[in-house]
């Protein structure tokens, strides 16, 4: 797809590690004239923050329809793979925060961004303000610790009602856990739990559990791509191949033998390196 990509992931200094999961970095020049090949970037739970800096990302919208994406970008908690190409040289620099951390930081309950792809001053009116010239003037060469003195600016103060979400969120881990014996391990109910993780995660507790297990599945992939996919579902926590099958094509968009089979770069590049969502 390109002759030039990198891609960096840093994980955040200890007084962030409650709200952030990582910054990360893409940077890829195309082939002159090279046509758009869309990739599935794959639910993983989380928010985002994507701050373009040089051609804008390209987002699938249609059949044979795409937009550009906003020069800086706030993306919700996702339930569906988004198709994304690059229009030119990229330079992409994106904040992933911990499923739980969003209500906090944002301010508002996470179900109301659920698959929401918005400008960034919809959202944080002028949060960010600054940071994207900073990293887009390269005045500093460590681009990390620029983003991460920027969140410190702007943390909440207590993230103490998230924390109910963050036990569920972890406990669920590889996918591998039915949701009303989490209810009891949470001394809670099941509809308390639900209504928990709608405000501060955006998303069912069964749908982390979906999202949790797909994702188990593309990092075995990506660490054996010649390993049974057969395999890959039973120790990923899916009941037989056919279940696999069903959920991997809702939230990958391509079935798991095409996946294996296709260098997916932008797929694989965002593949999460954690233990569940």
């Amino acid at each position: 797809m390109t002759s030039s990509t990198s891609f960096e992931e840093k994980r955040p200094p200890s007084d962030l590690a409650e709200i952030v999961r990582c910054v990360w970095r893409l940077m890829d020049t195309p082939r002159a004239g090279s046509t758009p090949t869309f990739q599935p970037i794959v639910p993983d739970g989380c928010l985002e923050i994507v701050l373009n800096l040089e051609d804008p990302m390209l987002r699938l919208t249609g059949v044979d329809a795409w937009e550009p994406e906003p020069t800086a970008l706030f993306v919700g908690p996702l339930t569906q793979p988004t198709f994304v190409a690059p229009s030119g040289p990229t330079y992409v620099v994106g904040i992933r925060f911990l499923p739980w951390a969003g209500a906090a930081f944002l301010g508002f309950p996470m179900h109301e961004a659920r698959n929401a792809f918005l400008p960034l001053d919809a959202v944080l009116q002028g949060g960010m303000a600054g940071l994207r010239e900073r990293l887009a003037a390269r005045a500093s060469q460590d681009w990390a610790s620029t983003v991460f003195d920027h969140l410190r600016l702007m943390r909440p103060a207590s993230h103490a009602r998230t924390a109910l979400a963050a036990r569920a969120v972890r406990a669920i881990g590889r996918g591998q856990v039915v949701i009303g014996e989490l209810a009891r391990e949470l001394a809670i109910g099941e509809r308390q739990l639900e209504r928990v993780m709608a405000r501060d995660v955006g998303l069912t507790p069964r749908e982390v559990v979906r999202i949790a297990r797909v994702q188990s599945a593309l990092r075995r992939v990506r660490q054996d791509p010649g390993r049974a996919l057969g395999h890959i579902a039973l120790e990923s926590g899916f009941y037989d191949q056919p279940h696999f099958t069903r959920e991997f094509r809702r939230l990958v968009g391509c079935s798991p033998s095409h996946f294996q089979a296709d260098e997916l770069s932008l797929t694989h590049h965002f593949v999460s390196n954690d233990v569940g969502p």
